[in-house]
Order: C-alpha cells, then structure tokens, then sequence
C-alpha cells in the first residue's frame, strides 16, 4: 500500500467496523467464518449471506479500501437509479436536481464517512424494487426483494411488507404467488432470527435483543411488542421525534404527503426508533442511508401529485430548488464540525510513521490494536481489539451479557500473539480509563506484562511479546 492508501485509512475508515467485515471478507476467502476481532463467528452477528457476492472482488484486492470502493460504488449506483425514477414521473431537469440532493443528503454524507457495512448495498436495491414495483415486473420483483434479504435478516421484513402490498394490487394471476411468497419472506425472518443467527452464536436467542431491554427478553417479545406493549412503543417512538427530523430533514413534510413508500421503511424506522443503542438515533451511522430511497420515492412522489394539479415543470424544480438551498444552509453548515469531527482529518498528523509501525509487524503474526489501526492489519488471522483487554464489556461476566457481540465468556489474548500497536490517546480507550481507572489500568499492565516496546511515535507504541511462542 502506498502514500494515498495510508492518508485515505487515516482520514476516517479506522474503526472496529471496517475491520470486522474486512477480516470476515478475508476469512471468508480463506475458508473459514470465524472472526478473530470479535471473537465470533460471522453468520452469529447477522445473516450476511450477500457477503458472498463481493468475494470475487474482495479475493483479487484483499483490503479494506475495497470495501470502502464498492460501498462508494453502490451510492453511486443508487443515485443513476434514483434519477431514472425520478425522470421517468417527472423530467429530466427536476430529477437532476433531485440527484444532488441525494448525493448531498446529510443522512448519506454520514453514511458515507462512516466506514463499512453490509447495508451500503441497500439502496441500488431498493430502487431496483421500487422501479419493478411501479412497472408491475413481479418476476424481477421477487428477484430483487430476494436480493435484498441477502444483506441481513432485518430485511426480511421489509420485504415481507413489499410483497404483501404487491399481492393487494396485483392482477389475480400474480397474486397467489406474491402471498406465497409474502409467507416464505416471514418465515424466513423467523427462521435467521430465532434459529440461525442464535445457532452461530451459540446462544438460546438473537443477541441484539440486549437493544431493547424496556420491550421484553426474548426475540419474540421484541417482534410482537407493537401488539403486546402498544403504549410502550409508542412513547419510545415519540422519544425518537429528534432522530426522525435529521432522518427526513427538508424533505419531512413533502414525504409525508405520500406515505404509501414510507410504509414499507415502518419496520426499518421502528427498529431504529425502539432500540436502547444510541448510534441507533442518530445520523451519523450507516443506519441512515439504509431508509434514504424510502424518503425520496416519497418525494418523487408527491413532487408527480403536484404535476397533475399544476403540470408546469418550473413548478417542480422551484420546490427541489428551494429544498436544496434549505438543507445546504439550515443543515450541512451547521452539521460541519460533526463532518469534520467524524473524518478525523487530525490523525493525518504523524500517519506515515504510524504506518511504518504497521509495515513493521510481519503478515502473518497475531497482533492487538487499538481502534484506528485495525482496519489495515485486518488481512491476517488472528487480529484482537485492545478495547477487550480493558472494556467491562468483554471483562466483567455481569456487563458482558448486556453487550450484542457477547460470547459467554471473558476475552483472554491468546500466547500466539507477538504484537501490540496501541494508541493511549484512544478517545474510547480515555473515556473508559475516566470511567474505571483502577481496573483498565490493572488489566492494561497485566496485558503489558509479558510485552516490551520497540517503537514510540507520541503516545502510539509497537509492543513485541518478550517471549513469543515457538
């Protein structure tokens, strides 16, 4: 890797994320589907059967750039399809302006900066759905929604409400078939959250059910909570009002004037809305981009009602004018210091000694990292997060069971590995240290123990074990 692959992980892709699937891209490729980051195997995070498909790529440039390139791609992608909607109700003019509020979204830009996640590939789909849905294509219909469902388990619902809408309106030779397979769509639902995702995990249940404490202990509890705690669910989803604004932006109350397209994001946007995980709430993860098509085919929408009251274009493209001038001034420029804070420009500062750290640790050696490292070392097999060494999340038996990556027991690093790169100005590594200084700072030294420095660039250092295993 050169000068601009270095500047390009340090300038914002250096999370556990991108790590994560990159290490699982690459496992994957070399047989196995067990990641060593997390310490669990990769189908008992989520059913990323759609990880399959970006392989071939990943097998020919095995590096988180990557994935970073055919996320980018995918947005891209999603936009061409976004504008041939958009041009095809209304013209070409507005659906052009329609594009650059798209590609300047600020749900998406987040999206965007925010590394790697199976969801990127979301989007081109969606629209792929929505544009076979509006041609009554059922056959590339079910072909899509099948596509769809291979990125992760939660989309299987979201399918399932495609599919029981198009059984409503299509012709009665169509609709046997589409109710078939609105049943198979829900059963399989049913079948990755309580039995297959479980199973790779080897627990009773869906492990992100810690999320939702406040609607039940079980999987099923969570799923039927709108019908069994409807005044619970709806006072959490009135807490989320703030989280739906930066969601929807300029565009709140135009969607809201055909919300047939915003129906089948309902499971989507209640999963984000009922959840205990803050970066559920926000805009600043790649949850965002994920319900974005929803929000526009929203737009187009309402933007085609107005042309069948008042058919000139100027109309159209008056309205797309001003709703992109209000979000260029009333949200990107005071989302900025989010923008830059989240791009972490700052770690450019000394990046290309750090990288010789990294050049330094042989490919084939285990290694514990600090957050910001792990996404280029991720291509080896054994890679570990420093954050288990001192995190209660991986070191207290009470704590860990509330944690969504749990594995029953505590996080031990392994004698195989030789090598330590860690950043002490680690912002998680420093809230936790202010947090519980006694125990990350006895779990730190007994990690330090058996490891003695070899280099220092300000307060990163490359620790080798002083006795590596033969």
């Amino acid at each position: 890797m050169g000068c601009f692959t270095v500047e390009i992980l340090w300038a914002g892709f250096l999370r556990l994320d991108l790590a994560f699937f990159t290490q699982a891209a690459w496992k994957l490729v070399h047989g196995s589907q067990y990641v060593s980051l997390v310490g669990i195997n990769y189908f008992g995070d989520h059913a990323y059967f759609l990880t399959y498909w970006v392989l071939p790529v990943f097998y020919f440039f095995q590096s988180p750039l990557t994935l970073l390139f055919l996320k980018l791609a995918a947005f891209i992608v999603a936009g061409y399809l976004l504008y041939g909607y958009a041009r095809d109700k209304l013209e070409g003019g507005t659906a052009l302006l329609i594009l650059v509020l798209y590609f300047l979204f600020p749900a998406n830009i987040f999206g965007l900066i925010y590394e790697f996640n199976p969801e990127a590939f979301a989007p081109p789909i969606l629209f792929l759905v929505f544009l076979s849905l509006r041609d009554r294509r059922w056959p590339d219909f079910i072909l899509w929604l099948a596509i769809l469902m291979l990125i992760k388990e939660n989309m299987c619902l979201v399918a399932f409400m495609f599919a029981a809408y198009g059984a409503c309106v299509a012709a009665p030779k169509d609709r046997r078939v589409l109710i078939c397979f609105s049943l198979f769509v829900l059963l399989l639902f049913f079948f990755l959250s309580f039995t297959f995702v479980p199973f790779f995990r080897n627990l009773n249940q869906h492990s992100f059910t810690v999320r939702y404490p406040r609607l039940g202990n079980s999987t099923l509890d969570i799923i039927l909570s709108p019908i069994l705690r409807p005044g619970e669910v709806l006072s959490l989803f009135c807490l989320s009002g703030k989280f739906i604004y930066e969601l929807f932006d300029v565009l709140l109350i135009l969607a809201l004037i055909s919300p047939l397209a915003l129906l089948f994001m309902a499971p989507l946007l209640l999963q984000h809305c009922l959840s205990a995980h803050p970066p559920e709430h926000t805009i600043f993860y790649h949850y965002g981009p994920t319900m974005i098509p929803f929000i526009f085919v929203a737009l187009v929408h309402t933007l085609f009602k107005f042309r069948k009251c008042l058919p000139a274009p100027v109309l159209s493209r008056t309205i797309v004018g001003v709703l992109l001038y209000g979000m260029l001034t009333l949200s990107l420029k005071p989302l900025w210091p989010e923008f830059k804070a989240r791009w972490n420009l700052g770690y450019l500062r000394g990046a290309a000694k750090e990288w010789q750290m990294i050049e330094s640790i042989p490919k084939d050696a285990g290694v514990l990292a600090s957050f910001r490292f792990l996404a280029p070392l991720a291509t080896r097999a054994q890679l570990y997060s420093f954050h288990m060494i001192y995190d209660d999340a991986y070191q207290n038996p009470q704590k860990m069971r509330r944690s969504e990556l749990y594995t029953g027991k505590t996080f031990h690093l392994p004698a195989s590995v030789d090598f330590c790169l860690i950043d002490f100005n680690d912002v998680w590594y420093q809230a936790r240290l202010k947090q519980n200084p006694r125990a990350v700072q006895e779990r730190q030294q007994k990690l330090l123990d058996d490891f003695e420095p070899l280099r220092k660039e300000n307060r990163t250092v490359l620790y080798k074990r002083k006795h590596p295993k033969n």
